[in-house]
């Protein structure tokens, strides 16, 4: 979890910083399908993966007046 969410918040934060400031940028961050829909037997991983949808959601609508896009993918 710390890993997966912590990392990602992480660097979030400095990718944003740096491409806020300069006006434009593309931010991709790695979720998977366990975010979307669950996996038996894997629900902290699970949950790990649905909090870094939450943050690139977010994130997308901070940045997207200043150009940053921020999107994730799933593969699954």
């Amino acid at each position: 979890f710390q890993t997966n969410v912590l990392g990602t918040l992480l660097s979030l934060k400095h990718e944003m910083r740096v491409m806020l400031a300069q006006g434009s940028g593309s931010i991709v961050n790695l979720s998977s399908i366990a975010g979307q829909v669950g996996v038996a037997g894997a629900s902290v991983y699970a949950a790990s993966k649905h909090a870094i949808e939450g943050l690139t959601k977010s994130a997308s609508l901070e940045g997207a007046a200043a150009g940053v896009r921020v999107n994730a993918i799933a593969p699954g």
